[in-house]
This record gives structure tokens, sequence and C-alpha cells, in this order.
């Protein structure tokens, strides 16, 4: 293996480790932007004066930069802020309990709306099962780490496995944590929709059995029928303009939080 693997993180500062990187994508033939260096975010190499002036080097050879198990140090945020990254990497704390903690999916939605609006890729580590796996690709995160696409194998493995196949990304409704995430996404992206445009909504459309994910449930959780046709109502009645904006959007709001929550409920108690 190369020495620039076997380094302290501090040592990147170093002259001859850009060289060295810059030397090894020469030496393969390897396009730059296929290898990405990965920072933890409580590294003391973050600390350095000089450490983004190095990191913006590296960048100019085309390589990606990621910051590494995001949100276990206490400065997330201006690491985002003040730093070249390409890519964020949450921590799986994060990710870890989704099957008992549906509501944690609040969380990764805002991160992911927050990497996007920075122009950063977000990748969430921690991803252990289908279900899970199902429920964060429903969100609309694309890139994942975890036991639910492989455990470490080898590169001979990672070849004979994965190169030239691709893995299928799309979610599966035959759960509740995944109808959970579904829900998520529908009431977000209605509600930006409803404020700025409500009249560009087919209320019909928006309410059809086939494309709401809460029409299967209704059976398994009774009070969403109720809570579903008050939704329904509500829509309509901004689209009519029959309610003002202010008063209308706060009753989206307290019905939207109530049926998440009341799915959040059911899948804790199912745990």
């Amino acid at each position: 293996a190369s020495d620039v693997y076997k380094r302290q993180p501090q040592d990147l500062l170093l002259e001859e480790v850009i060289q060295s990187i810059e030397n090894t994508l020469l030496r393969f033939q390897m396009p730059a932007g296929q290898l990405i260096i990965e920072v933890l975010e409580g590294d003391e190499f973050l600390d350095y004066a000089s450490a983004k002036a190095q990191l913006g080097r590296l960048k100019e050879l085309g390589v990606r930069i990621a910051l590494d198990d995001l949100g276990t140090a206490y400065a997330s945020l201006l690491r985002l802020k003040d730093y070249p990254f390409d890519a964020v990497k949450l921590d799986q704390a994060f990710s870890r309990h989704l099957e008992k903690r549906p509501r944690d999916l609040h969380f990764l939605a805002s991160m992911l709306e927050m990497a996007n609006g920075l122009g950063v890729e977000l990748i969430v580590e921690g991803i252990e099962n289908a279900e899970v796996f199902s429920a964060v690709t429903a969100l609309g995160i694309r890139q994942v780490q975890g036991y639910a696409i492989s455990r470490p194998i080898s590169a001979g493995e990672i070849s004979q496995r994965f190169l030239g196949q691709q893995i299928s990304m799309q979610s599966s409704s035959s759960s509740l944590l995944v109808s959970f995430a579904r829900f998520l996404v529908l009431a977000k992206g209605l509600r930006a929709v409803l404020q700025s445009m409500p009249q560009s909504i087919n209320v019909q459309l928006t309410c059809d059995n086939l494309s709401c994910p809460l029409y299967p449930l209704m059976n398994i959780i009774p009070s969403l029928r109720e809570q579903r046709a008050q939704l329904q109502q509500v829509i309509a009645d901004i689209v009519g303009n029959h309610l003002s904006s202010e008063y209308s959007m706060e009753i989206y709001d307290h019905l939207t939080a109530n049926i998440l929550n009341a799915m959040a409920a059911h899948i804790t108690a199912q745990s």
C-alpha cells in the first residue's frame, strides 16, 4: 500500500502528501473525481489554520472530499459552511434505530434538504436492513452505507458482485415505516405548492386512493380514516380559497403532524 494511506490525519497538510496523491492518480490513470478523501468531523486536522487551503488544493486536483461522521462533534454546521466538502456522511447514530424511532426520518429529510441547498451529497451510514433502506430511499436519499447493501467484502468479491450491476433504489410500500417516509415527503412537497401555487393543484388527483400512502393503512390504523378525510377537505378549501392562507396552513400542519404521530406511535408499539 502507498504511504499515503498509512499517515496520520494531520499529515494531509504536508506538501509531499499532495504530491503523492497526484502521482498515484497519474500512475493508475485514475480520474481524480473517483477518489474521495474522507475527513472525520472530530479530527484535529480541521482545527489547523492551513486545513482549508490544503483541502482547496485537493479540490483543484479534482479529488472529492467528504466530511465523515457528521453530527459527532460540536461544530457540524460551521464545518459545512467553511470547508469545500463535496459530500457529508451522516453518522449511523441518526439512522440506527429507525424501526423503533420513525420520527427520526424527519431529521434525515431535513438533512437532505440542507445538503441539497448547500450543493453537497448526503450519504447516510448505518442502513442495516431492507425496510430501513426502502424508507430512507423513499425520502429521496440516493446514497447509503450499511449491511443492507453488503457486509465488508474483499476487492475480488466487489468486482464479482457489484461491477456492472445496479442496486435497485425503488422503495417498497409494504411496510408502515416506508409509508411514513412516503407521506412525510408528500406532506412537505404539497405544503410548498399549497403556499405558492394552490390553484395548480388537482384536488381529485391529489386525494386519489391509488397514490395516497395512507389509504392502505386505514384498516390498520382506524384513526387515519377520519384524519385523511379532514386533510382532503382542508386541501380543497385552500385550493378553492375558502380559508385565509395563514389559518388554512396552520390547520394543514396540525393535521399532517397528527397523522405522522399516529403512524409513528403504531410503528413504535409494534417494535
